[in-house]
């Protein structure tokens, strides 16, 4: 007895039909069902559901190929964010305390200079006529000092202005792969495929009819990277081995060698 699905003609009940029998009754209508009748309607449906299938798959890797990009780089823009975000952050404390601490870090360096001069000119005994020279170097440097506390607050607000640049075009980044990942929830893969050799031979899988679904795409994705790691592993313990015996030949040749000089 062979047993085909179809659906009843009459009331579009489920049904389980025997394809032996030249003739059958929907158990809940009563209607007549020809074999031949079931027969090409379970074809249908079967056809029907081979085309679901295959047109679900060809969505699958359409909608794979627009997250591509998203899944390969999102991670990347995202910790570029979270960098850059702390390094404004440490920039702007930096910023605020030349701020809070302007007089003392345009007069800082006169002052060491001048106690360091200080010191020597003291130690060397000096005439007056230097010491009156020395101050005057040390009070005309103190405008010096003054500009170059200027730079560095212009150098300090640059970085500030080219890494909030940087940041927002990250965040953008990252706000518009998560809205394509958005559209399309019920397409994921495992993180560790995400790259691009990897997003390929998925989509390769569906394209290609080697796959009916993406869970299947990923399990063959599995499959080849298993495979991979045992030829590599083979690969590896052939290498050792081929080592090992030349390391041996080697020892041998030696041990002959030593013997003829005896």
């Amino acid at each position: 007895m062979k047993i085909m699905n179809m659906e009843c003609p009459c009331c579009g009940a489920k049904l389980n039909v025997d394809a032996d029998r030249s003739l059958n009754f929907c158990e809940f209508c009563g209607s007549q069902i020809a074999v031949e009748s079931a027969r090409s309607q379970g074809y249908d449906m079967e056809m029907g559901r081979q085309k679901a299938a295959r047109q679900e798959a060809l969505s699958a890797a359409e909608k794979l190929g627009e997250l591509k990009e998203p899944f390969i780089n999102l991670r990347k823009y995202d910790d570029g964010a979270k960098n850059l975000s702390k390094m404004v952050a440490d920039l702007d404390r930096k910023e605020a305390s030349l701020i809070k601490n302007k007089t003392f870090n345009i007069v800082k360096t006169p002052l060491i200079v001048a106690l360091v001069f200080w010191i020597i000119l003291g130690m060397a005994k000096a005439p007056f006529g230097v010491w009156l020279l020395f101050a005057l170097i040390a009070i005309l440097s103190i405008p010096l000092s003054g500009v170059l506390y200027e730079n560095k607050c212009k150098s300090v607000a640059s970085q500030i202005d080219q890494h909030e640049g940087n940041l927002v075009a990250n965040i953008k980044k990252v706000e518009e792969y998560k809205a394509i990942m958005d559209k399309y929830p019920d397409i994921r893969i495992p993180e560790k495929y995400h790259n691009e050799r990897a997003i390929e031979y998925i989509r390769n899988a569906l394209l290609n009819n080697q796959a009916s679904t993406l869970g299947q795409a990923i399990a063959m994705c599995d499959e080849k990277n298993e495979r991979m790691k045992q030829m590599e592993l083979q690969e590896k313990q052939i290498a050792l081995q081929q080592q090992q015996i030349a390391e041996l030949q080697a020892l041998k040749a030696q041990n002959q060698k030593n013997r003829r000089r005896r």
